[in-house]
């Protein structure tokens, strides 16, 4: 798994979501608010819907990526789409930058099975390893973003690298890293492609905006404004919580949800799995 997405910058994960949740997904958010189809995206409506958050915090999810960069994720955005978006490429990196760089990524989630005919996503295998481009480097102005994908097209052009397309079923995840070139495809017909990103820093680490930034003026993220901290209650059940204290006996004197905190805290780097391993056995193997 490391060395296919350090290759790469990339790695596909099957089933890595159970239909139980992306179908109340899609229900909360579409079925019962119409409306929602229109927009071509729907950023951080964890706000809104509690599923989303919780998606977020998945365990599953966390453990994966605590395997693949050996520290704690924290989700800070979520994305949602009833439509392909047609985006023009570029590294997320550029929205999203960890100081330390890389120290960042995307889980995008497909809530239906995608075709290439409703215009998924495009990424370029092995582009992560070319250089950050940020503003400076391609003496662009801050914010000048049609600018920045322009450079960005011409890279790929000159750099000869093929492009891959995520056509995956509902349920599969694509997680990819902070520097890998990607978008959206062309659409060829009025088809939804219901898909949705969590968007993930790591923990020890600064976090900024390089679009906007220059070097003396670094535009810095606000770590009271990623997700909130509540849904991770939200994800663990009472018994899963005391088979955790009872499984592992130097945590039987915490209370319910400071064993919660521990899980999160803690739990990952020590390799106290178990609630991974409850969600492997119902999702299939990694």
């Amino acid at each position: 798994m490391h060395e296919d997405f350090n290759k790469n910058g990339y790695l596909v994960i099957k089933s890595l979501v159970p239909d139980l949740i992306i179908d109340k997904i899609i229900e909360d958010v579409y079925t019962k608010n119409p409306e929602n189809m229109n927009n071509k995206r729907l950023p951080d409506i964890w706000k809104d819907f509690d599923v989303i958050g919780e998606l977020a915090f998945n365990p599953a999810i966390l453990n994966l990526l605590f395997q693949l960069y050996n520290r704690l994720p924290i989700p800070f955005q979520t994305l949602n789409f009833y439509n392909g978006t047609e985006q023009r490429l570029h590294s997320d990196q550029i929205h999203f930058c960890s100081d330390p760089k890389n120290l960042m990524c995307g889980v995008w989630i497909a809530l239906e099975d995608i075709t290439i005919e409703q215009g998924p996503l495009v990424y370029y295998p092995g582009s992560h390893n070319l250089d950050f481009y940020d503003m400076q480097k391609l003496n662009l102005d801050p914010g000048d973003y049609k600018s920045y994908e322009d450079k960005i097209e011409e890279i790929i052009i000159k750099e000869k690298i093929n492009p891959q397309y995520g056509i995956i079923k509902k349920g599969d995840a694509l997680i990819w890293h902070a520097n890998l070139i990607h978008g959206g495809s062309k659409r060829l017909g009025n088809l939804s492609r219901m898909s949705m990103v969590i968007h993930y820093f790591f923990e020890g680490c600064k976090y900024w905006t390089p679009l906007n930034s220059s070097p003396n003026n670094i535009i810095y993220r606000n770590r009271n404004d990623f997700i909130e901290d509540r849904f991770r209650y939200n994800n663990i059940n009472l018994k899963w919580v005391k088979y955790y204290k009872y499984k592992y006996k130097d945590l039987d004197h915490l209370n319910d949800e400071e064993a919660i905190d521990h899980f999160y805290e803690n739990g990952l780097s020590e390799n106290r799995d178990f609630i991974f391993q409850y969600f492997k056995g119902n999702l299939g193997s990694l």
